[in-house]
């Protein structure tokens, strides 16, 4: 599973570390590229929905091998055709058939694992996490090697090869749904999902202004080079394989819901902190620390949370709902940072991150406690 979390991300992640390389080796534009790009990224997000409704109808064994196996496949397409219309395509192939991975495998993990279903979120989405920080040095160096287009084929290759891995008759996990609109008003009735799906969508908002911001700030508010900046960038994201850890066992001690407080609280000091503290490199390392941890500690504890309050029969809609949400309007925020950036300053855009983060917190203090939700769903048929 830690595998194929990682490959479901890298397919994905590797593309903007060869866009300076895509920009040297031939004449497609850096416009056309951020379409391509934002196309790509949108249509990972929009379509967990169905991954999550396909995940309840035919198994999570299943769509995890269909989405692993499909979305490699797609980098054929960019290796055969490595130009504007080539990457458009398997970009967007990639991203379709990749977004039916989470909804599938968290719906399976919480399954598995009913018993310490944090623990096993957060040491899945650490291993997912080490693929984001491997792929972009190896990406480029495979590129620099073998030309752009061979960078995309070496992981589709191997996320074909391990698709395998699912193919094998597996025991269901759940009965077969039979009515999706029956089951999609089953969710929307739950009315705790809606504060962790509100939670979700600002704590998305969040961390999408400052992914694409946070290089900007460093070089333009904060006098770094541009290559401390993407170090740093770097380490952020090591410091983020220990926040999905550090959410995950804790919260099957100390409750979902103070997990997600805790995070929040962690992610609004963190950003808090590369604003107000003056010295440069101690502004740096307080943010990396403590938002690069806690930040993604909500991550299992959100997934939790979604565990808890939904029967067997739903759960893979209830996973495909807050991933659309939280990364389709989520995704918006890095086009809000950058005009932000470009009208008044980058500051701006991480001012911007912070208020998103300061609403996600008074979430954190309305969402129902499922310690105190009377016939706790979880692992209660549908």
């Amino acid at each position: 599973m830690g595998l194929a979390h990682s490959l479901n991300h890298s397919l994905l992640v590797l593309f903007p570390p060869l866009i300076p390389i895509i920009l040297a080796t031939t004449d497609i534009s850096i416009q056309t590229l951020g379409i391509i790009s934002t196309i790509g990224f949108a249509t990972w997000g929009v379509g967990a929905l169905a991954g999550g409704v396909l995940a309840d109808r035919f198994g999570e064994y299943r769509m995890i091998a269909l989405s692993m196996g499909l979305s490699g496949g797609s980098s054929l397409v960019i290796w055969f055709m490595p130009n504007e219309i080539g990457l458009a395509l398997g970009f967007f192939l990639i991203g379709a058939w990749g977004s039916l991975y989470h909804p599938s495998a968290n719906s399976l993990i919480s399954k598995l694992f009913s018993d310490r279903t944090a623990s096993a979120m957060g040491t899945h989405g650490a291993l997912g996490h080490i693929g984001q920080i491997i792929t972009p040095v190896l990406s480029v160096v495979v590129a620099l090697t073998f030309g752009w287009s061979s960078a995309f084929l070496l992981y589709g290759i191997v996320a074909m090869i391990t698709s395998l891995l699912f193919v094998s008759p597996r025991p269901r996990t759940n009965a077969l749904t039979k009515n999706f609109f029956a089951d999609l008003r089953k969710t929307v009735r739950i009315r705790s999902l809606w504060f962790l799906f509100a939670f979700d969508m600002f704590a998305a908002l969040t961390f999408r202004a400052m992914d694409f911001i946070f290089p900007i700030y460093l070089v333009a508010e904060r006098a770094f080079s541009i290559e401390a900046a993407g170090l740093a960038a770097s380490i952020l994201l090591s410091f983020g394989v220990l926040g999905q850890l550090v959410g995950g066992k804790p919260t099957d001690k100390i409750g979902s819901k103070r997990m997600l407080q805790i995070s929040a609280v962690g992610t609004v000091t963190g950003i808090s902190a590369i604003l107000i503290i003056g010295h440069p490199l101690l502004a740096l390392a307080t943010f990396v620390a403590v938002y690069g941890i806690l930040h993604y500690a909500n991550q299992p504890a959100a997934m939790t949370y979604t565990a808890e309050v939904t029967t067997i029969g739903i759960r893979g809609i209830a996973y495909g709902l807050f991933f659309t949400i939280g990364s389709s309007i989520g995704s918006s925020s890095g086009i809000m940072a950058g005009f932000l950036a470009e009208t008044y300053s980058p500051a701006a855009a991480v001012g911007m991150a912070l208020v998103f983060a300061l609403i996600a917190l008074v979430v954190t203090f309305i969402i129902p406690d499922t310690r105190k939700i009377a016939g706790k769903a979880l692992n209660k048929p549908a």
